[in-house]
């Protein structure tokens, strides 16, 4: 348990200073409207995806029978999530960009959303890592995206010196959780639906959705109160 304990801390820590560290270097050269209007966009995407939420990585991981027989349909409905979010997001890009009264959203939000399709597409045998409390490999998981998020974030803010080099580095990091997780899990995961195997996640991941529904909603619902009322600039610095 001590061991275990030391990689989440040290997991938490490291991702945590890789991000600080960031924005360090950028916030100087980045104007805080420019964040505001990329933070804004995160939000959006962050809301849909916690109010869609199926649960379903924590019901595999508490779930004590072999979870194998689940894999394939939760990737699956995953993926189908994913596609829905990403159109709805291109649907609502004009709307929220005339809300917050800021043009550029609209794209902007759109290629934001990519990210959604990023992350519903991983290697669902990930889920055996917190399952199995493999904290190496868990670790790798959550730092290489963070890596790689600087590496094009420093660069493209001295370069672009506006959102859409917050814009690559959100897609930069997201690809990276892509391609990481085939790389250190061999499972390959099929497209596969079963009512009955759906049913029985989903009953068993209800009050985890809840929860996160209600999190989620407290966080990125005070951030798109911000930039309505108070501006995307504010939001940048919130």
């Amino acid at each position: 348990m001590g061991v275990g304990v030391t990689w989440v801390v040290v997991t938490s820590l490291t991702t945590r200073v890789l991000v600080f560290v960031a924005s360090i270097l950028v916030t100087r050269i980045i104007p805080a409207t420019e964040f505001g209007i990329v933070a804004a966009a995160m939000a959006v995407v962050a809301l849909s995806q916690g109010l869609t939420t199926t649960g379903m990585d924590s019901a595999l991981i508490q779930k004590k029978d072999n979870i194998e027989q689940f894999l394939d349909v939760a990737w699956t409905m995953e993926i189908i999530r994913s596609l829905l979010l990403f159109a709805a997001s291109i649907l609502l890009a004009p709307v929220v960009s005339t809300a917050l009264d800021e043009p550029r959203l609209t794209l902007i939000l759109t290629v934001v959303s990519m990210s959604i399709v990023l992350q519903g597409t991983r290697n669902i045998g990930i889920v055996h890592f917190r399952k199995n409390l493999d904290f190496p490999r868990q670790f790798i998981l959550d730092v290489l995206p963070a890596i790689a998020n600087i590496l094009v974030l420093v660069p493209l803010a001295f370069a672009l010196r506006n959102a859409w080099a917050l814009v690559a580095a959100t897609l930069a990091g997201s690809a990276t959780g892509l391609i990481t997780s085939y790389v250190i899990h061999p499972y390959r995961p099929r497209l596969r639906y079963d009512r009955h195997l759906f049913g029985e996640l989903l009953g068993f991941s209800k009050w985890i959705v809840g929860s996160s529904i209600l999190v989620v909603l407290r966080d990125q619902g005070s951030a798109l109160f911000t930039g309505k009322y108070f501006g995307v600039g504010l939001l940048g610095i919130y």
